[in-house]
């Protein structure tokens, strides 16, 4: 990243004891149209005996938006003729803090990949409770025009921004934007990872219509505290 966007650490800890009781969940997205998230445990805790909840039993599944068109395809005849790519891109997840008490959540950022152009971002702290109130944003490439097929992982972290609510950093998902993007650019795209509004975008200018290019998977490199720099 660019000097003047530095990355750090928050000075607000992560309290562990956030992970209490909490449901360990494996997230794998599919050619089904779908993000799964399963029950990782071997065992299931007394609390949970009762409710329903077995390992590997199904918590959730989520359609991103981008791949509402092709749903139908999944049921035709002669789909073979035709595969289509669904949610075929990477997901990372990591903890992040939105300001005021107990604001620490867990997120999971993933991408369609190959599919749709599109960027998904779920709240995944009480995996047992996920409803449509705990989809972040959902952003395809009809709202952000420099997004292109997002193969790789992104990152989530922390950047200096004296804007910011806590005055100290502000959460983001830095990603490369893709392949075959509109604008056949390469660029890093910086996206609040609580609204998904896009914070900072950095145009290498490099790529045109005729000598098309993109942004892969960037890698962070961290100082001796994990800050980005």
């Amino acid at each position: 990243l660019a000097q003047q966007y530095r990355a750090y650490v928050l000075t607000k800890k992560y309290n562990p004891a956030n992970n209490t009781g909490r449901v360990p969940v494996v997230l794998v997205g599919a050619n089904d149209g779908m993000v799964h998230a399963f029950d990782a445990r071997d065992t299931v805790h007394a609390t949970d005996l009762g409710a329903g909840y077995l390992p590997g039993k199904e918590l959730f599944a989520y359609v991103p938006r981008g791949v509402y068109a092709n749903l139908a395809s999944l049921s035709s005849a002669t789909y073979n003729a035709s595969h289509k790519y669904f949610v075929d891109g990477q997901i990372v997840e990591g903890d992040v803090h939105f300001g005021g008490a107990g604001s620490w959540r867990t997120m999971a950022v993933g991408s369609t990949g190959a599919g749709a152009k599109n960027l998904f971002a779920l709240d995944i702290t009480d995996p047992k409770a996920f409803n449509g109130s705990k989809v972040l944003w959902d952003i395809t490439d009809a709202e952000e025009s420099d997004l292109g097929h997002v193969l790789g992982t992104g990152i989530i972290g922390s950047v200096r921004d004296q804007n910011a609510p806590n005055t100290n950093g502000r959460w983001l998902f830095i990603t490369g934007n893709g392949y075959q993007s509109a604008n056949n650019r390469a660029v890093l795209l910086m996206f609040d990872a609580q609204t998904g509004t896009i914070f900072k975008k950095m145009d290498t200018l490099v790529g045109s219509a005729g000598t098309p290019n993109g942004l892969g998977p960037v890698t962070p490199v961290y100082d001796g505290s994990r800050n980005i720099v």
